[in-house]
């Protein structure tokens, strides 16, 4: 997703709150505004930004029209496997890439190796995909949902946030103030150089990602 349509979803994700009884709807925006704001730095600005917001929709069960739109194909898949946890996703192929996005979420080392990639300069879904031997689904699926930078590589001060979400977990919103060093070494990698260079020297390190 672009840095626009973050934003629409953003707002269109905040109108689903409804205001508490007693409240008219200008008074609770006063009152929220600071978490309106505190969530627009946190959420809009962390990679994993689609994937926060299928968890928040489906959690509550709500919608927005908005979710119908091209751009947001992934999160609405997302909602979709997340709303129905038994749901039959092998005859869906998004859906299947929803779930091999999830695995591949799950497994740290390879998690660090694709964030590494998706930062490289010459990055595409499907450059990264080829390089790692896996299918382009499962990457494009993973990188809408877990580490969407592709759309914002012209953003400086959403990169530098972008690598060090990179070097935590990903279901932790809190962001280091540096970099972990063996990590940031593979994420570096990906922010000065190309998918080849990352793949290179993760090699170099030992390690051996798996699908």
């Amino acid at each position: 997703m672009t840095t626009h349509e973050i934003k629409l979803l953003h707002a269109a994700w905040i109108r689903t709150y409804e205001v508490p009884p007693g409240l008219d709807l200008w008074s609770w925006r006063i009152r929220e505004r600071n978490r309106i704001r505190a969530g627009e730095s946190q959420v809009m600005n962390h990679p994993d930004f689609g994937w926060t917001m299928a968890m928040d929709f489906a959690m509550r069960d709500c919608h927005t029209d908005l979710l119908a739109e091209p751009p947001y194909r992934w999160v609405r898949h997302g909602i979709a496997l997340l709303g129905s946890p038994g749901i039959e996703h092998g005859s869906d192929p998004d859906l299947l890439a929803v779930h091999q996005a999830m695995r591949l979420d799950g497994q740290p080392e390879i998690r660090r190796l694709l964030n590494a990639t998706l930062l490289a300069f010459d990055a595409t879904v499907e450059r990264v995909a080829g390089a790692l031997a896996f299918s382009v689904p499962a990457v494009e699926a993973y990188t809408a949902l877990y580490f969407d930078v592709l759309d914002r590589k012209d953003d400086p001060a959403f990169l530098h946030t972008a690598l060090r979400a990179g070097s935590v977990p990903r279901r932790s919103m809190e962001i280091p103030d540096l970099v972990d060093p063996v990590e940031g070494v593979l994420l570096l990698a990906g922010i000065r150089g190309t998918v080849a260079d990352v793949v290179a020297m993760h090699r170099q390190g030992g390690g051996a990602a798996a699908a």
